[in-house]
């Protein structure tokens, strides 16, 4: 995983022009490459390009596509000059060579090198004709840029706690169902969707039963996830959660059964009216490198975990307001947990450093004890964590769920005897009786 904190744009580009000059023969081909240089020198331009789509199909099909995709990035990176001062004649110098050979071909001549420049430069001038890119995949690409784009602002945003609102008015994101295994859903996320509504758009698409409590969990590589409350708006959840590095790595929406309310119900926790909780606890802290895991003493009242050494120390190791800090129920393998019952939590740092910290216990319900005590800590406003008074029925749904008007009265025709009806459904006891009988 490359993470933009940790690299620049510029060792990218550099690791792929060296994969590029590693490879036992150039992606544009040893073989192709005469054909490529004769027509850079053809003088007419027609010919030219009409040789130049004829040299591509001499390339096998998994160079001529991947030389497409790098071509189509060199031609957005070239659109963006203004900004970052790389006109086609720049890329073409550096990445000329890079496709066209390798260092198993031999040093070339300065003539040779100039028309490596030329053949890159109208690849990317003429980028639409020689690869027949269409309507469609053009506007497919857009799409693609402009996702890029609002990730980029996402990136850049200078809040760490607080998503203004003006940044990203919206995001298609892919919503599964039950399972990450499952077929996804793509929903279009605005500013103001809660997770609510989420589950009631996925409810009706892949017809789960209206009758159960639904919630939204993002899960990271099945081994850790947080639910979102039924009133939280997702969209700005998503983005600031986005800024945890190590939870990018799999991160997925699914809409499940709540097993964290069932979990709350079984242990009677929804009542509890404690206001604090505190306790010693085995838990690790991360910044840049792990720490080891040790007992320390864990407090959460008034909106603040504090870490510590132990339960008389007065003197906090660490402090997390928790409107900066997002619990997830797990922890991963790799931080080799001492239990099975923990959880994650993380924030943002002011340095922009992500921080997280690992809590494990002995029992299951002690694990969750502490999960009651965070949310309710932290949406301390809201009366009902999972359920949404506001949400409106759609579709099949509210049909079903809508009360069954009556039928308007019929007048019973003279011509039918009293006590007809009764007959009618005396006999088809008797039939439903018979037939019971014979199976």
């Amino acid at each position: 995983m490359i993470l933009r904190e940790e690299y620049e744009a510029h060792d990218v580009a550099g690791l792929l022009k060296e994969y590029f000059r590693e490879l036992p023969d150039p992606l544009m081909t040893e073989d192709a490459y005469a054909h490529f240089i004769t027509a850079s020198l053809t003088p007419d331009h027609d010919d030219k390009l009409h040789m130049y789509k004829n040299s591509l199909g001499r390339l096998p099909e998994v160079n001529r596509t991947t030389l497409k995709a790098v071509i189509n990035h060199l031609v957005r990176v070239s659109s963006k000059s203004q900004q970052n001062k790389m006109k086609v004649k720049n890329i073409s110098l550096i990445f000329g060579p890079t496709l066209m050979s390798n260092k198993h071909m031999g040093e070339m001549d300065s003539a040779t090198i100039n028309q490596e420049f030329t053949v890159i430069g109208d690849f990317i001038t003429y980028y639409k004709w020689l690869f027949d890119v269409g309507d469609d995949e053009i506007l497919k690409n857009q799409k693609i840029a402009e996702a890029m784009s609002k990730m980029l602002q996402l990136t850049h945003s200078t809040s760490q706690s607080i998503i203004r609102a003006d940044v990203i008015s919206d995001m298609t994101l892919d919503i599964y169902a039950l399972s990450t295994e499952k077929e996804c859903s793509r929903i279009t996320v605005f500013s103001d969707t809660k997770a609510s509504k989420i589950c009631q758009e996925v409810q009706s698409k892949r017809a789960l039963a209206p009758d159960l409590n639904w919630a939204l969990f993002q899960n990271v590589n099945e081994e850790i996830e947080r639910p979102f409350p039924a009133t939280e708006k997702v969209l700005a959840t998503v983005i600031e959660t986005g800024k945890y590095s190590q939870l990018n790595r799999g991160s997925r929406l699914v809409v499940k059964e709540n097993y964290v309310l069932q979990k709350l119900q079984a242990y009677s926790l929804q009542n509890d009216t404690s206001v604090s909780i505190a306790g010693s606890y085995q838990t690790m802290k991360e910044v840049k490198r792990k720490e080891n895991w040790k007992k320390l003493c864990v407090k959460l009242e008034k909106g603040i975990l504090t870490v510590h050494k132990n339960l008389k120390s007065k003197d906090d190791i660490d402090s997390w307001p928790l409107l900066e800090t997002t619990l997830y129920i797990g922890v991963d393998r790799d931080k080799k947990p001492l239990t099975g019952f923990g959880f994650t939590i993380v924030r943002v740092a002011k340095d922009g450093q992500c921080v997280y910290r690992y809590i494990c216990f002995e029992e299951e319900r002690e694990q969750y004890r502490w999960i009651n005590m965070f949310l309710k800590l932290k949406y301390s406003g809201v009366e009902d964590l999972w359920t949404d008074p506001y949400l409106d029925p759609i579709g099949y749904y509210a049909e079903a769920l809508a009360p069954v008007k009556p039928l308007p009265r019929q007048r019973t025709p003279s011509n039918i005897p009293a006590g007809a009806s009764a007959n009618v459904l005396n006999e088809l006891k008797e039939r439903q009786l018979r037939k019971s009988i014979k199976k």
